[in-house]
């Protein structure tokens, strides 16, 4: 992986990696496998994606005492991607 987000991750898997993000306050979880959109991920992609949001969501919520996560994915250029591969993001 060219990104070098597994040094830094939270929990990875054979599919995806977590990483915290500066501020510590969100978590980036995107696939090992670049791609351009989220429509360019396989079923099994997905799935893996949205079973560690749910995992790493429940930790990083109890972590920082909240009470609500957001889940947001930027897919596309208009949509505010800046990196060509789909992600994840927490908010608290």
């Amino acid at each position: 992986m060219g990104w070098g987000l597994r040094r830094f991750s939270l929990w990875t898997t054979q599919i995806c990696v977590c990483a915290l993000t500066l501020p510590p306050s969100d978590v980036l979880v995107c696939p090992l496998r670049p791609v351009e959109r989220f429509r360019d991920l396989c079923p099994e992609e997905v799935a893996d994606l949205f079973r560690t949001a749910q995992r790493v969501g429940n930790v990083v919520e109890k972590h920082f005492c909240g009470t609500s996560l957001t889940f947001s994915i930027q897919d596309g250029p208009e949509a505010g991607q800046t990196v060509k591969v789909s992600a994840y993001y927490y908010n608290y």
